[in-house]
């Protein structure tokens, strides 16, 4: 009686959703960043096996942090329970392959990258084929790569360790969804700062200066876009530990990480060119923003204060933009009013993160303890109620009598912003705001509505 043949499966993109070697690369890009670049010179040099074995034998893979392909699996037990041998044989160092196979009994044995030999491709399809014979295997697959083995299986399959356990109706809309979630298109919202100087200033109905700034606020955009994906791609590690970060689409593998590169340095060179015909000054102001967000994700975000005091220059960084390519003169109280404000909204940001868990220790990924959120509330309450003390004091100045026809209207935008901040803090005291509070602001009724009035007051008062 003949034998049934054996069912092989490649591991990154077919059994785990995402690829164990790059997402372990990226990790070092913070962890070590000297071994980082000495992988990125044996990558360079087309030592990838290489590359792969030193990236094992430094890393601490943890396994329960990747999915796996629930479909693949279950029909790999049915294939199992009827009498046919399940092997993993993958691209991925040995050393991880062992790891997979001792997690998941169901494969009988691994085979992996081992010496300078990359078990991936061509050099794959010869070890299987010399291993069990032509044609004499089945075998599962699902990338470029893969296409050199199917010739050789008695029958084989391509497939999508995400996309083939989602839904299968409205399939390439989805991944359009998907791809958008993956921008943070929602962030933009962060971006309409640009256009607040030229409100201020009443110069809103001014076309040639309202066109410039509705251009870089798209080119800006693309550049955020892309930074959010680095972003992502940086910190894939720490957002598969989070509650909620956990589901963007890099760390669940419905986005690759190649396609997140890809993506990423494409969007900020078209928003730097973009930016480059506006103005040059704004292709400056931009690149320090990118600079400024490099730094951030890969050393500021993990020093404490540090942190919340670039998250607030980024975004007083947008208003600085909007006055050059408005070409208004920087005000001095609207600048103040912003830095403390932004600076509160960092604070409570971190809050949001320290007090999420009665853990102990270090929060992943940035320099508080746990125990630090009762200081960062108070800090974050005292900067947010010292940006009304500042609106306050603009408000009885020289400058807001003589640009506004009706000052004192300005008043009633105090009472909004004291409710706004109040309500605000009470609700991250509550365990209500659990992501960016600017994300939050903008999907929340009451922080919309506060918006909407604080604007249509500077407008009557105009």
């Amino acid at each position: 009686m003949q034998s049934k043949p054996p069912i092989v499966v490649d591991l990154d993109g077919t059994f785990l959703t995402r690829d164990i070697f790059l997402s372990e690369v990226l990790g070092l890009l913070t962890a070590s960043p000297r071994d980082f670049i000495y992988v990125l010179k044996l990558l360079m040099f087309r030592k990838k096996a290489l590359a792969k074995n030193f990236v094992a034998k430094l890393s601490r893979l943890d396994l329960d942090l990747f999915n796996k392909n629930e479909k693949l699996f279950r029909e790999l037990e049915l294939f199992h329970q009827s009498g046919h041998e399940i092997v993993l044989c993958s691209g991925a160092s040995q050393v991880h392959v062992n790891q997979v196979v001792k997690k998941y009994p169901i494969f009988s044995q691994g085979f992996g990258t081992q010496g300078a030999i990359n078990l991936a491709g061509e050099a794959k399809a010869n070890f299987l084929v010399q291993k069990y014979g032509e044609k004499q295997f089945v075998y599962f697959g699902n990338s470029r790569a893969d296409n050199k083995i199917y010739p050789h299986a008695s029958s084989s399959s391509s497939v999508h360790a995400y996309w083939d356990n989602q839904p299968n109706d409205h399939r390439v809309l989805r991944k359009f969804i998907t791809g958008l979630k993956g921008l943070r298109l929602k962030h933009w919202a962060k971006n309409l700062l640009v256009f607040s100087p030229l409100l201020m200033a009443h110069e809103f109905s001014q076309i040639d200066k309202l066109i410039p700034l509705v251009m870089y606020f798209l080119a800006f955009g693309l550049v955020a876009s892309g930074s959010y994906l680095i972003n992502d791609l940086i910190d894939v590690k720490n957002d598969s530990l989070h509650s909620s970060k956990k589901l963007r689409p890099i760390v669940t593998g419905a986005i690759s990480i190649p396609q997140a590169i890809v993506a990423a340095i494409a969007l900020i060179v078209l928003g730097l060119s973009i930016t480059a015909i506006l103005n040059w000054y704004l292709l400056l102001i931009t690149g320090v923003y990118l600079l400024l967000t490099f730094s951030y994700m890969l050393v500021l975000k993990r020093i404490e204060i540090i942190d919340a005091v670039t998250l607030a220059g980024l975004y007083v960084q947008r208003i600085v933009a909007g006055f050059v390519s408005a070409q208004i003169a920087p005000t001095f109280w609207f600048l103040a009013f912003a830095l403390f404000l932004f600076f509160a909204l960092a604070l409570l940001k971190r809050y949001t993160e320290t007090s999420s868990t009665l853990k102990e220790g270090l929060v992943p990924g940035r320099g508080y303890f746990y125990k630090d959120a009762p200081i960062l509330l108070q800090a974050g309450i005292t900067s947010s109620f010292a940006s009304i003390m500042i609106l306050c004091l603009y408000l009885n100045s020289y400058e807001a009598l003589e640009l506004y026809t009706q000052p004192f209207i300005l008043w009633l935008i105090v009472p909004v912003t004291l409710y706004w901040n109040v309500y605000l803090w009470l609700q991250a005291t509550r365990g209500k705001i659990n992501e960016d509070p600017i994300d939050w602001a903008v999907s929340n009724g009451n922080s919309v509505l506060c918006a909407l009035l604080c604007v249509s007051l500077v407008v009557i008062a105009s």
